[in-house]
């Protein structure tokens, strides 16, 4: 069975000046979540993929930035860049280098793939 895990407050659960406190509880997750996560974050995994090939200079909070991906603070949400460059370089799509990331020629060709589905979708935006 598998678990989602979620941060939330209750009433009932706070500090001794009455601010609500945050905790975690699982939630089991149903084959739907699980392919909705999973969907996710392959859709993460591409983009940030085709960040790299047009700027593998990037520092994970700049390619955060840069794809839009902030925290609730402002901050940017360079973590979730993290995850999807250490699961792109276990798949062998890309590499560490001197300066940041390069593509693998396995890199470059799901790249091309990438745009390519992206580009033959219905209503896509070619710009």
């Amino acid at each position: 069975m598998l678990f989602q895990l979620k941060v939330v407050t209750h009433d009932r659960l706070k500090d001794t000046d009455g601010n609500l406190i945050q905790t975690v509880v699982a939630l089991a997750l149903t084959d739907e979540g699980l392919r909705d996560m999973t969907s996710a974050r392959r859709t993460d995994e591409d983009r940030v993929l085709l960040s790299i090939n047009e700027d593998p200079r990037l520092s994970s909070r700049e390619r955060a930035r840069q794809l839009g991906w902030f925290m609730r603070s402002g901050d940017p949400y360079h973590m979730r860049v993290a995850r999807a460059e250490k699961a792109l370089a276990v798949g062998r799509l890309i590499t560490k280098a001197r300066d940041g990331w390069e593509l693998t020629k396995a890199g470059e060709k799901e790249a091309a793939r990438i745009k390519s589905a992206r580009n033959a979708a219905p209503g896509c935006n070619t710009e």
